[in-house]
């Protein structure tokens, strides 16, 4: 029989989140194998290793992780378990069902697509995958990863694992994982276009789902979300915003456009303000991007030690904050 451990991330210290927790536990609780909470208030790092070593150590098949501000099915485990029984061969399950084709994919009759999207409320990983993505971590990949994504989180970094190992991770239509509209832990990311899934067990027949041989169609392969789609490629995932027209380009076309303007000269001194797609705001200067970090005196002070004058950045189109 497949064995299938549960690890939640939980805030035990935001009252909304206690409240969704007491609605949440017992509902996971009822078909895991084996269940845990992280409820430490530490850095994603921490919390989301504290979840895979849990995982590790109780033997079990998959891990299936999710938040405490996530929806599940009434039929959750019944379904989940028809799953992993129809794909035995998978490695990695993104439960967010968040793509924007995803529509088009349930429409068709399919039950499932292939995406690059990984988002941290919703994942199951397969036992031999998360020893592979443990070692990686302990062996300078999560050191190489926070080098270059200093800003992003433990999902971020599972889809980088995902790619640098070629897995595309299937997610089920319909997903019986969904997300809540709350507030977020993460700031900048109230507004984030994939906080809820596309396609749900709400349309659906519990029975339907909950029988494997239900799941077993064609995949759809999709390639990025066109919520997230490069303006000047098309076809690129966007890795930042222009605050000026509201473009949204993917990191090669960037360093083009950089190249283009002048921006890659490590002498220039324009600064071109952007948006990243975590929602930090930024500046591209000197073929570098630099993350804007607000300080009390009403100024912002740049990575590299230069303080902007509020003028400067009313300037640049960006308000200070106090």
């Amino acid at each position: 029989m497949t064995t299938i451990a549960c690890a939640v991330a939980h805030a035990p210290w935001l009252s909304d989140r206690v409240a969704m927790m007491a609605e949440l536990r017992p509902q996971l609780q009822a078909g895991a194998d084996f269940y845990f909470e992280a409820t430490e208030k530490c850095h994603w790092t921490k919390w989301s290793r504290q979840q895979w070593d849990f995982g590790l150590s109780t033997g079990a098949d998959w891990l299936f992780v999710t938040q405490d501000d996530a929806e599940v099915a009434p039929q959750l485990w019944p379904t989940l378990r028809a799953i992993v029984e129809a794909w035995p061969e998978e490695p990695f399950i993104s439960l967010a069902a968040v793509h924007s084709q995803a529509r088009e994919v349930a429409r068709q009759g399919r039950r499932s697509y292939r995406s690059d999207r990984v988002i941290g409320w919703g994942y199951m990983i397969s036992r031999a995958t998360l020893q592979k993505l443990v070692w990686w971590c302990d062996t300078g990949g999560l050191d190489d990863y926070r080098a270059k994504f200093p800003g992003d989180g433990e999902d971020s970094m599972l889809a980088v694992f995902l790619a640098l190992h070629g897995i595309r991770p299937r997610t089920p239509v319909p997903t019986v994982v969904d997300h809540r509209f709350c507030k977020s832990t993460n700031e900048g990311f109230d507004d984030h276009t994939h906080r809820r899934s596309v396609v749900t067990w709400r349309d659906y027949s519990p029975a339907d789902i909950a029988t494997p041989s239900w799941w077993q169609s064609t995949c759809s392969d999709l390639g990025p979300d066109a919520w997230r789609a490069c303006g000047w490629c098309g076809t690129g995932e966007a890795a930042a915003k222009s605050d000026v027209t509201g473009m949204m380009v993917c990191g090669p076309c960037g360093h083009l456009i950089a190249r283009q303007l002048g921006l890659e000269d490590p002498n220039a001194n324009r600064m071109c303000p952007v948006t990243l797609a975590d929602g930090r705001k930024a500046v591209v200067q000197g073929g570098k991007i630099r993350v804007v970090v607000p300080r009390q005196e009403g100024t912002l002070t740049l990575p590299d030690g230069t303080s902007l004058s509020k003028e400067a950045l009313a300037a640049m189109g960006y308000g200070v904050e106090k």
